[in-house]
């Protein structure tokens, strides 16, 4: 379970849930945009993918970008955890 450090900030994460289910000759594609922790932000994602064992197929991607490059930020998250569970 990803808990939050609030040593840091009062200021609540910004959280990330979700599961997916591939059924038998089930296909599936996550493709998302990257995610762009700002400075100073917590962010807390977990991912959860129940496939079939009979033919399923997952195509995947999970990307995290440095920050906002253009304000001077990179890797500058006060938190950043991410679970991702098959």
């Amino acid at each position: 379970q990803l808990q939050p450090d609030n040593h840091h900030t009062t200021a609540a994460p910004s959280r990330l849930v979700a599961q997916y289910t591939v059924d038998a000759n089930g296909f599936l594609v996550v493709a998302p945009d990257p995610m762009t922790p700002f400075a100073e932000s917590i962010m807390e994602q977990h991912q959860r993918i129940v496939v079939d064992r009979e033919e399923a197929n997952v195509c995947w991607i999970d990307w995290v970008a440095a920050g906002r490059l253009t304000q001077g930020e990179r890797w500058q998250p006060t938190q950043f955890a991410s679970r991702t569970e098959f």
